[in-house]
């Protein structure tokens, strides 16, 4: 009996053994050879799209002298001798303000909008108030003959004040344009002038006449002198009353100054140009910045550093981040 169960006892531990060694195979072998792994293919992670920063305005052929107001919401245009404005990107009709012989207009720098039109004798100067639709008479200026014309007029990005440069049978004359108040004429040091600029902050302009290579600025009897060889010209002025020259040979900027008129002409700044470029392409942005237009590579690239913008069709303006160009 005993020699019965010591035989069990084997087969026993045989079989348990067996079978142990039998599943250890399954386990590490033969499920190991036979299971097939899925692989997760990644998800495509989406590139961030790049934001467009260019507004591609469609003008058409008979929109003539557009101008996009300070805060860069309307576009303004001529047509036929009558002004129309609209909503920079808005597709409705745009709206015609009633004018009279209109000579010249200008955005304001709180979207009104000034108007000089003549009326027999006069230049009257207007208001129009887009919230109104309703154009007021603010000012006049009577006329010294029947030659005298507004070659420009130079307005605040920071006020309702403008300044009218006024071409007479006597030379250029200068007026001061604030509002209801009497029109007042600027005493100049020249005649003959070519440049004209306003300098925000000071209620002031910055001149210079023809053949001259210094430059004035009104109510104070202060000139600043520039000894250089070729032309001077003054490029424009910045909302931080920093004017910008230009020094120019055949017709070209070759060298930028930049500075204002409380320090002196040795401690202005310059930008030396790799290469000249065209006055037309000297663009004075919103942000201060000094840009250069490159046409033929659709980009405006700034003159201070590397920042630059792309665009398409024509450049017109740059308004924060956004290039608006037109088609």
């Amino acid at each position: 009996m005993k020699k019965y169960f010591k035989n069990l006892a084997i087969y026993i531990v045989i079989a348990i053994a067996i079978q142990g060694a039998f599943l250890t195979y399954i386990n590490n072998v033969y499920l190991k050879e036979s299971t097939v792994v899925v692989a997760k293919t990644p998800e495509k992670k989406e590139e961030p799209k790049k934001e467009d920063n260019n507004i591609l305005l469609k003008l058409k052929p008979e929109m003539k002298n557009t101008i996009i107001s300070e805060s860069s919401k309307y576009i303004a245009y001529e047509n036929e001798g009558s002004i129309y404005y609209k909503l920079l990107q808005d597709e409705k009709d745009a709206i015609r303000i009633e004018t009279n012989n209109m000579l010249k207009y200008k955005w304001l720098y709180n979207d009104e909008m000034l108007i000089a039109e003549k009326n027999n004798n006069k230049i009257e100067f207007f208001i129009y108030n887009i919230d109104e639709k309703n154009k007021t008479l603010i000012n006049s200026l009577s006329l010294r003959d029947k030659n005298t014309e507004i070659e420009d007029i130079v307005v605040s990005p920071l006020k309702k004040i403008a300044f009218v440069k006024v071409k007479t049978s006597r030379g250029i004359e200068i007026y001061k344009l604030n509002g209801e108040k009497d029109m007042e004429r600027v005493k100049l040091s020249r005649t003959n002038i070519e440049d004209v600029k306003i300098i925000p902050h000071e209620d002031k302009i910055i001149y210079r006449a023809k053949d001259d290579s210094n430059l004035y600025i009104s109510y104070i009897s202060k000139s600043i002198s520039f000894g250089e060889n070729g032309e001077i010209k003054i490029l424009g002025v910045d909302k931080s009353d920093t004017i910008y020259v230009a020094t120019k040979q055949d017709d070209k900027i070759t060298k930028i100054y930049y500075g204002n008129i409380n320090t002196k002409k040795s401690e202005w700044k310059t930008i030396d140009l790799k290469e000249p470029i065209t006055e037309g392409n000297f663009y004075l942005a919103e942000n201060n910045t000094a840009y250069q237009v490159i046409p033929s590579e659709n980009k405006i690239k700034s003159l201070i550093d590397e920042k630059e913008f792309k665009y398409k069709g024509s450049f017109l303006k740059l308004y924060g981040d956004k290039v608006i160009s037109s088609n």
